[in-house]
């Protein structure tokens, strides 16, 4: 049984429009006309054994699956009041499409990728079916949408990282269409492309974005990366509030010598922070006898700062090697004259690559493996000033495990005091074999206090520190036993005047719902809960959702006033599950990039060297 596949890990089928929910305790006025939002990768249940007790027929990893949204709508009724309406679908991509016909995964799985053990043939024949059943299906872009949803510019995107953002319709999630930041298309008229305009392999790639862009809390601007296995290896863009790209800001290329595994960035209010870290993503590696996706030994972690518009002016600072997936915050040091200083910058950082490992339920035979590797959350302080190009300072500010990172959106891009995520009370992320990570607990950080002492508490020790009271340092919200919760996104009071006066949102679900060989039944549900961020301890309300909810990755809180900017949905051209992907000018670069990957496997048979000048 494999652990990302079983419990709540385990997909749902159905469908659920937006449909009313009961709930005990009052729901915060600030979440009334808005909704909460969250994505993870959902994978067609058909594709695996009919027992639903997460047996595969095919390789799996924890990122893999379609991409599925899953929504609270905090409906104002005609009473004064509100009804929390609960909503799920799945995001209409064309790998969805063209999967409804097929009896295993289009795609290959990052299990595949990553696993040091899966033969060159089997590879190769992998490559061959993903080859072919693209061209069958006609795919047009490979992104399954599956890991984060953002709001920016009158949209909400669903964001993952092999391919542009998809925009969906509020509060039904119905999918809209994949968006380049160029012109909208409509019934009436085709796109015109901001991404991917030079058409080609080169416009495939050039559309890539990060899962994590990052949005300016004052300038409203969307920052991103997008990056991939061909060079120029990472791309740089800035988008206006307007959606409109920033002349010469448009996939601008960055010195990046090899291909990685990049997942997300920093970004404060003047910089952006590149992180070129050991994780590869790249086919040559075929060539050495390892996986394409690899922690490669030997090699540093460098961080790239560069002044938000000036890309070309960026700075290195290198470091042990490490893995970071997610960033919490970054911000500038400034000094009197108004020169930046210092750029810091929080960070999850973990010492290898067991998490990727261990999500495919696969061992790693790296001599990186480190055992208990535990992520923590990292401080790191790159000195600007000139000539420097140290790391003043990099420390872990606590030990407990922490992931999932979220704060006031208010407060990104600053020195903000709270950061919230996710830890649990044994365990850590890095998930021995076999089994799954599950989150017990809500941390919260004061950053301030942290930066400035360090702590070396566990999470039991903070927990019993707690029962007498107020701690300084950390606060974590102890979920019920056998009660486990997902990523949290903080909603802060209108009114509020601190930084932490708001409210944690998150799906929860109790365990004591499954059967006693592990598997969930059909009539298990979740919970909505919203916990009171200042005290960490009182839930305010608990919403009953008519179905559950698998664990996933990364949601979002949509208000009101952004619901209501969204453009009518009678002026899109809203996609369907019932069609099927379309053939346009980006099928046959999709070919030739798997008949590239292709041809990396073949040579590596026969011991050729090949530099990507050949490609």
């Amino acid at each position: 049984m494999h652990a990302y596949l079983s419990g709540n890990f385990a997909p749902v089928s159905n469908e659920c429009g937006l449909t009313p929910c009961l709930y005990v305790g009052e729901i915060p006025e600030e979440l009334w006309g808005g909704q909460y939002i969250r994505n993870g990768g959902n994978p067609n249940p058909a594709h695996f054994t009919s027992t639903g007790k997460g047996e595969r027929t095919a390789d799996y990893h924890w990122f893999d699956g379609d991409g599925m949204l899953s929504g609270v709508f905090f409906q104002r009724d005609a009473n004064g009041g509100v009804t929390p309406c609960f909503v799920n679908k799945f995001l209409i991509t064309d790998v969805y499409l063209a999967e409804k016909s097929l009896t295993g995964p289009l795609l290959p799985s990052i299990t595949t990728l990553v696993s040091p053990d899966v033969p060159l043939r089997r590879l190769s024949g992998v490559i061959l079916r993903s080859l072919w059943l693209s061209l069958k299906s006609a795919v047009l872009r490979i992104s399954v949408a599956n890991t984060n949803i953002i709001f920016h510019a009158r949209r909400a995107l669903a964001t993952c990282e092999s391919g542009p953002p998809l925009e969906v319709h509020l509060p039904g999630l119905e999918t809209v269409d994949w968006w380049t930041f160029g012109t909208r298309r409509t019934a009436q008229s085709k796109e015109q492309k901001g991404l991917g305009s030079k058409g080609g392999l080169a416009g495939m790639f050039e559309e890539w974005m990060t899962a994590h862009p990052r949005i300016d809390p004052i300038t409203s601007e969307l920052i991103f990366f997008g990056s991939s296995f061909l060079p120029p290896f990472v791309r740089y863009s800035v988008i206006s509030s307007s959606g409109k790209p920033l002349p010469s800001l448009l996939a601008h290329p960055l010195p990046i010598p090899s291909p990685k595994m990049m997942h997300d960035f920093g970004a404060s209010l003047k910089h952006s922070i590149i992180l070129d870290l050991p994780l590869t993503l790249d086919p040559r590696n075929m060539l050495r006898g390892y996986p394409i996706v690899r922690l490669a030994e030997g090699m540093k972690s460098r961080f790239g700062v560069l002044p938000r518009y000036e890309p070309d002016n960026v700075r290195w600072f290198e470091s042990e090697p490490c893995v970071i997936f997610h960033t919490a915050n970054s911000w500038d040091e400034i000094d009197a004259n108004g020169e930046t200083t210092a750029v810091c910058m929080l960070a999850c950082r973990f010492r290898s690559a067991n998490l990727v490992y261990a999500a495919g339920g696969i061992l790693s035979n790296s001599r990186w493996e480190v055992k208990d590797d535990v992520c923590r959350l990292f401080f790191y302080r790159f000195d600007m000033r000139p000539g420097r190009n140290v790391i003043s300072d990099e420390y872990a500010l606590s030990a407990i495990p922490f992931e999932f990172p979220s704060l006031s959106h208010r407060k990104s891009m600053q020195y903000a005091r709270y950061i919230y995520g996710c830890t649990m009370r044994e365990g850590s992320f890095d998930a021995a074999l076999g089994r799954a990570v599950k989150i017990d607990c809500l941390a919260k950080m004061d950053v301030h206090h942290l930066i400035a002492r360090p702590d070396s508490r566990s999470v039991p020790e903070i927990l019993r520190d707690q029962q007498g009271g107020p701690t300084s340092g950390i606060s974590i919200f102890e979920m019920p036993k056998g009660w486990y919760a997902q990523e949290c996104t903080f909603v802060p009071r209108e009114t509020g005047t601190d930084e932490g006066d708001g409210w944690l949102v998150t799906y929860v679900f109790d365990e004591s719902q499954l059967l006693e060989d592990g598997s969930v039944p059909e009539d298990a549900k979740s919970e909505l809960w919203i916990i009171d961020a200042r005290d960490m301890r009182t839930v305010v309300a608990k919403i009953r959702l008519p179905q559950r909810v698998p664990y996933g990755l990364h949601g979002t809180f949509v208000t009101e006033r952004q619901i209501d900017s969204q453009h009518p949905i009678e002026e899109l051209q809203i996609r369907t599950s019932s069609g099927g992907p379309e053939l346009n000018d980006f099928a046959a670069p999709i070919m030739l990039c798997l008949v590239m990957i292709f041809n990396v496997l073949m040579w590596s048979r026969v011991g050729s060297r090949v530099a990507w000048t050949q490609f």
